[in-house]
């Protein structure tokens, strides 16, 4: 009998600020692997919260997390610093300079750290997951110490738009082009997300490749869940309810969707409007929702964990954002859910959304555009309902999990520095 062949010890490697896509990627990943071939572990920044965020999952598997001492406190103090200079544009654009120093200084003092780490440890692939481009500084380190310590494999992914060049450009050059000769391959969730990397930051696509997120089949929340959560949410058999998931922050749009309100409670007496979500920009909304009189139609939800259930119950499921998007996951939560979706024509979201098959496409920023495409949604049950189950055959087809491990277990075993087409 021969013997059973040694798993490949794969390695994850990321630095997090906040939890995320690129966070849920990691963890549906983590726990996804199939363990008779793969030992996993985790390397990050400092985060419990993360840590703990990792280990939530309905059906875990075991891994090992080593935290690492390697993060941007001192950068973040500065920045904190420097927003009073808002006021003062000129002087509030050269705080590039002391933010780019500072950041470099970081690298020095966590080149260290990290090759302690990558050299201390049986490594046969090493997975930066960085969240986006060039995101994580200890991200881009890791990718050049998996080199200088000899790794036999190491790939990158990234899950946002690429960002310009920073202050000293020249060695952001150079270590751009450190990072791509390290890297086997370098993988974008969407397509938009690729092209940004090869245009803004000139990498090479023949190592430069997207493979799509995937994720489990949600099941639909009990009855009595359902009932609990319409109670909870103030909905009756006459609402109409429209969702829109995110964290508020200026790039997620929540005010466009806003705005569309009135136009929408015009059409439909009972709607209400769900924001889900934190961040710094809530405020603000809650603000203009009072301004525009509509704030009894709209419900803040805070951050929930069920987000899921919440969307099992709407009609429809908003998405207006406004940029710097890559593959959006409530587009695919959406789907699965068998929900159509209006979103806008940003980034990788017409890559997820078939305008007038599985949803709608609207223009960012423009309120009209956004209330006349939901409207048309909401005044055609039957086409609603049709869009909907067209949206979660496209799921089955395009954004299972095990659609997405099957393409990242060809990238591991693969010889060839090309990443295996979408």
């Amino acid at each position: 009998m021969s013997a059973h062949p040694a798993r490949t010890r794969l390695a994850f490697f990321t630095e997090v600020g906040v939890v995320g896509g690129a966070e849920r990627f990691l963890r549906d990943v983590v726990h996804g692997l199939d363990r008779d071939r793969y030992d996993v572990q985790v390397l990050c920044a400092e985060n419990p919260s993360f840590v703990r965020y990792l280990h939530e999952y309905p059906e875990p598997r075991p891994f090992e997390v080593t935290e690492l001492r390697v993060g941007s406190s001192a950068t973040s103090r500065v920045l904190a610093r420097a927003r009073p200079l808002r006021r003062y544009p000129l002087l509030y654009r050269w705080r590039a300079v002391p933010k780019g120093l500072l950041r470099q200084a970081r690298n020095l003092r966590n080149w260290r750290v990290v090759v302690r780490a990558l050299r201390d440890r049986r490594i046969d692939i090493l997975h930066i997951n960085n969240g986006g481009y060039p995101g994580g500084e200890s991200c881009r380190l890791a990718a050049i110490a998996a080199r200088a310590v000899g790794l036999p494999m190491c790939v990158m992914t990234y899950h946002n738009l690429a960002e310009p060049l920073a202050f000293p450009r020249t060695v952001e050059r150079s270590l751009d082009r450190r990072v791509f000769a390290s890297l086997r391959a370098i993988v974008a969730a969407s397509q938009a997300s690729a092209q940004s990397l090869r245009e803004v930051r000139g990498f090479d696509g023949a190592s430069l490749g997207v493979i799509p997120y995937g994720i489990p089949d949600p099941p639909p929340p009990s009855a009595a869940r359902q009932a609990a959560l319409r109670a909870e949410l103030g909905f009756d058999s006459a609402t109409v309810a429209i969702g829109a998931v995110g964290s508020f922050e200026p790039r997620k749009g929540q005010e466009w969707l806003v705005r569309a309100v009135p136009t929408l409670r015009s059409r439909f007496p009972t709607v209400k409007v769900l924001l889900v979500g934190e961040g710094e920009r809530r405020s603000a909304v809650q603000a203009l929702a009072r301004q525009l009189g509509v704030g009894d139609a709209i419900v803040f939800t805070g951050y929930r964990s069920d987000v899921l259930d919440i969307v099992y119950l709407l009609d429809a499921v908003a998405l207006p954002s406004t940029g710097y998007e890559s593959l959006p996951y409530v587009v695919i939560e959406a789907m699965a859910l068998g929900k159509p979706v209006v979103g806008t024509r940003v980034a990788g979201v017409p890559e997820e959304i078939v305008d007038g098959v599985t949803g709608k496409l609207v223009p960012p920023a423009d309120s009209d555009a956004l209330a006349e495409a939901l409207v048309a949604v909401l005044a055609d049950k039957s086409g609603a309902e049709e869009m909907g189950r067209r949206g979660r055959a496209r799921y089955l087809a395009e954004f299972t999990l095990s659609r997405m491990l099957a393409r990242l277990e060809r990238l591991y075993s693969s010889d060839l520095p090309a990443i295996p087409p979408a």
